[in-house]
């Protein structure tokens, strides 16, 4: 069963993580309150994909610092209790509690509402791997040495290192956001080009909010070699997982003008390849399949550059999983982009067990992706992975969404729409009508929505889900067509308006 959403997105990293949750059925979490004496406040809160929709109260039962709170659903019952200054997740809910200025007292309550996520249960798609970087900022920066240039890996291979503005090489900092809270236990830097820029004494700390820090530990009389890296443990007691972290430095080796640092990995997630490499955010995920023999591999990843102004996705479709391997080092992958900003973005989404398709507005046109399974005329045993991406950008390419490049995937013969064959090979298929060469118009009034076929010579493939072609003849974009119950939404090829430049999604 698809489900159809239309919805706004802050930004690219928004999306992805929209998406994501959309996928994976996550909870919404809404409603948060305080009622009590204490001045602290719960941080984060979220619901996994097992939450079901009631509220949560969270109870100071002993206020003896640190406090402790009972908590309690309103259908799932009591649960572990929570422990001020302590990450908590018990596999429905997570959140973190923060002291303040003004102790807890017995009977302070926190209170919020959890609404389940709409995928079925049974077509809900797992999370393999989910990790990186969703903001990064620091106390200063030079030109052609930006703080997001610390954080390497697929798509992100930038040259040259975080370095602080002239003068500003004492008491300085880069900050980064996890996509998704994480523990640190290993860190590794790497020193500039010049190690005299290296951090000399630093310590990394921890934010519930981004606002107030914690040290998690402090380092001094650290020297470097030139582009040397090293590794640091860090003892003591972990806070939990995290979504605010930074590097705060108070001297460096010697320059009199900038600090630098040239790349930050985090160690222990190397093990899990959950942030191999410290890369922008992304996830690895099994969508269950519901045609075909066995599950769907999907993967997505942030990519971008805020100084060429472009804000992108990388999207993957592959046969497996390897857990240890990057995201472009998937078995049987196909890559492709989508160029967004960093921006409110409106986006339509349809989606089941074994596909997604998305449109974005960006600016003022509208950018489709397809990433998933098509519809096949053959049975699984003949036609066991009929996996498809189609996307704006033949490639994850370093292109802003409004490049000439960026295209239409599903007009025909296009290198942004691949299919993965029966012999496991990706092919380009022709995609009618819109290769008919043929021009179609309503039928009194009537616009018959005609499925998008893909073949090629020597095959009929199958049809794509929830996207069909329609005329353009006295159509506009942001028309509906309604077949008997659903609803489906006109759009256009950019800004052209000819009879078979316009297609049409499932919205509802």
């Amino acid at each position: 069963m698809s489900i159809y959403r239309q919805a706004v997105a802050t930004n690219h990293i928004d999306l992805l993580d929209q998406v994501v949750r959309l996928v994976t059925g996550a909870g919404e979490v809404s409603n948060l309150s305080f009622s009590g004496t204490g001045n602290g406040q719960l941080h984060n809160p979220d619901a996994h994909p097992a939450a079901v929709t009631e509220t949560w109260t969270i109870t100071c039962t002993d206020a003896t610092f640190p406090a402790t709170f009972s908590v309690q659903g309103s259908i799932s019952g009591a649960q572990a209790s929570a422990i001020v200054g302590t990450h908590y997740d018990n596999a429905l809910v997570l959140f973190d509690l923060a002291a303040g200025d003004t102790d807890y007292q017995a009977g302070d309550k926190f209170e919020f509402d959890v609404t389940a996520g709409e995928m079925p249960t049974d077509e809900r798609w797992e999370v393999l791997r989910i990790g990186g970087v969703a903001g990064i900022e620091a106390s200063s920066y030079r030109t052609d040495s930006e703080p997001w240039r610390i954080f390497k890996g697929p798509y992100h291979e930038h040259s040259n290192s975080w370095a602080t503005a002239i003068g500003e090489h004492e008491n300085c900092w880069i900050s980064w956001k996890f996509f998704r809270p994480y523990e640190i236990y290993r860190i590794e830097l790497q020193a500039p080009e010049t190690n005299a820029q290296a951090p000399n004494s630093f310590a990394l700390e921890w934010s519930n909010d981004g606002i107030t820090w914690h040290q998690r530990e402090a380092f001094s009389g650290v020297t470097w070699s030139d582009n040397e890296s090293k590794e640091f443990s860090l003892g003591g007691v972990s806070p939990g997982a995290k979504r605010y972290w930074r590097i705060k430095i108070s001297n460096n080796n010697g320059s009199t003008d900038t600090t630098a640092v040239q790349q930050v990995r985090f160690l222990e997630f190397q093990n899990t390849a959950d942030i191999n490499f410290g890369r922008m955010a992304a996830a690895w995920l099994r969508a269950p399949g519901l045609t075909g023999n066995g599950p769907v591999y999907l993967n997505f990843q942030v990519y971008d550059r805020p100084t060429d102004d472009y804000f992108n996705l990388a999207l993957i479709g592959a046969t497996g999983f390897i857990d240890d391997g990057d995201i472009n080092a998937q078995p049987g992958l196909a890559e492709m982009g989508l160029p967004l900003w960093n921006q409110n973005m409106e986006y339509w989404a349809a989606v089941d067990g074994q596909h997604i398709a998305l449109n974005v507005r960006v600016d003022n046109g509208v950018l489709p992706i397809y990433l998933g399974k098509m519809l096949p005329f053959g049975t699984p045993g003949q036609f066991p992975y009929p996996l498809l991406i189609a996307a704006p950008l033949s490639t994850p390419a370093a292109t802003r969404y409004s490049d000439d490049s960026v295209s239409l995937p599903y007009k025909g013969y296009r290198q942004n729409l691949k299919l993965r064959s029966t012999d496991g090979s990706w092919i380009t298929p022709y995609v009618w009508p819109y290769s008919s060469g043929k021009t179609f118009r309503d039928t009194g009034g009537d616009y018959p929505l005609l499925p998008l076929t893909l073949y090629d010579a020597n095959n009929t493939y199958g049809v794509l889900h929830d996207i069909h072609f329609i005329t353009g003849f006295d159509n506009i974009a942001g028309n509906t067509v309604s077949v008997e119950s659903e609803t489906y939404t006109v759009f256009s090829d950019g800004s052209l308006t000819g009879f078979n430049d316009y297609y049409c999604m499932r919205t509802q």
